[in-house]
């Protein structure tokens, strides 16, 4: 994933952390007069900006345009390099959530709000050209999960006196059911759902599967060239 979007993107890549310096230090700039904890807030603000940054940025193709792959196959991206860079993608988005609001739940739903929204651009809008995938919210959603976790035990640890931020429930509840419609028409007027058994991925090789190839090429060029990653 990471070869995939920052390979011969330079432009993008100074870009792409240009403004998130710049949008960090905004932040933190605009909340220290507003909350005693600006830092994490910026931090957390910044996470956010960076998955935006390398998740909704197009390479130019229309590839998975108004449908999304369900992977029937739940625990399969686990398993997968991609699956796992994207879990560890989102941890900073939980992990600063619960710095920031000192509670998991929060920082934990706004981690999965992120990637239903991410997935559901990249498959409604052709302009991005990424594919929408279920795998992708679930090790999203995953890494969002941990990484809350992990910081609501520093936490607990610490024994900040920094208190919780307080959550309107009529007000959270209002967001989330809008957020959920907004959502759900555009799946249904603009996203194709179609379902799989598990997604076709491309995995590294076995010993034994390394071996053979190894011997062929070996027998075919003899020393002239040395393999390398086998897939």
């Amino acid at each position: 994933m990471l070869e995939a979007v920052f390979k011969g993107h330079a432009a993008f890549t100074i870009t792409a952390i240009a403004i998130s310096i710049a949008f960090f230090i905004e932040v933190l700039l605009a909340s220290k007069k507003r909350t005693d904890r600006p830092v994490s807030l910026a931090l957390w603000c910044t996470s956010i900006v960076s998955v935006l940054f390398l998740t909704l940025w197009t390479n130019g193709g229309t590839q998975g345009a108004g449908t999304c792959v369900v992977n029937m196959t739940l625990l399969e991206p686990f398993g997968t390099e991609q699956g796992l860079l994207n879990s560890l993608m989102f941890m900073p988005v939980g992990f600063m959530g619960v710095f920031v609001t000192r509670r998991m739940v929060p920082a934990f739903a706004c981690g999965v709000a992120l990637s239903a929204l991410i997935e559901t651009a990249q498959g409604a809008l052709p302009a991005i050209g990424r594919a929408c995938d279920t795998s992708d919210f679930v090790s999203n959603s995953a890494g969002s999960m941990l990484g809350a976790l992990i910081a609501f035990v520093l936490v607990r640890v610490r024994q900040s006196d920094l208190s919780p931020w307080r959550v309107r429930r009529s007000s959270a509840v209002t967001t989330c059911v809008a957020f959920t419609v907004l959502l759900g028409a555009v799946w249904i007027t603009s996203i194709q759902p179609h379902s799989v058994k598990a997604t076709e991925a491309v995995g590294s090789a076995a010993s034994d599967q390394r071996s053979a190839v190894v011997k062929a090429v070996r027998q075919a060029f003899g020393d002239r060239y040395t393999v390398g990653n086998v897939q």
